[in-house]
């Protein structure tokens, strides 16, 4: 995938209309982009997401709808963009959800694996689940 795929619809997303730890999420673009583009500015960018999308552990509407564009950044295997996945698993992982519908968060990430699965680290995290008995058989 590349990276115009990757963040395709981005700017058109209505981000001021959903929240995230502080407040409206209108700066999830910037963010988002600068993860997308690796570099120097995406280890800023990553933690910055980890912060207000995953706050303490909590989910919120602007985690959701973060999800699908997460999902094609580290699809599109950027350099910098190693995190996403850890990110992406920490989001489906919450229980902590902040005014949204129970579970939005992991039915968002769960819509990505098929995206996700061919992920060299994606892959090698569940082949050693399974083989030290960590995911059911």
């Amino acid at each position: 995938m590349d990276l115009a795929d990757a963040l395709a619809g981005l700017d058109a997303h209505p981000w001021a209309c959903v929240s995230h730890a502080y407040g409206p999420a209108e700066d999830l673009p910037d963010l988002l982009r600068a993860l997308a583009e690796g570099g120097g500015d995406a280890e800023e960018a990553i933690s910055e997401l980890y912060s207000c999308i995953l706050h303490q552990g909590t989910v919120y509407s602007a985690s959701v709808d973060a999800v699908p564009y997460l999902a094609r950044i580290a699809a599109a295997a950027r350099p910098g963009t190693t995190e996403v996945p850890c990110l992406l698993g920490g989001l489906a992982e919450s229980d902590d959800e902040w005014e949204i519908a129970p579970g939005a968060v992991r039915a968002a990430v769960a819509t990505q694996i098929p995206l996700l699965i061919p992920l060299p680290q994606v892959s090698r995290t569940a082949s050693s689940a399974r083989t030290s008995g960590c995911a059911p058989s």
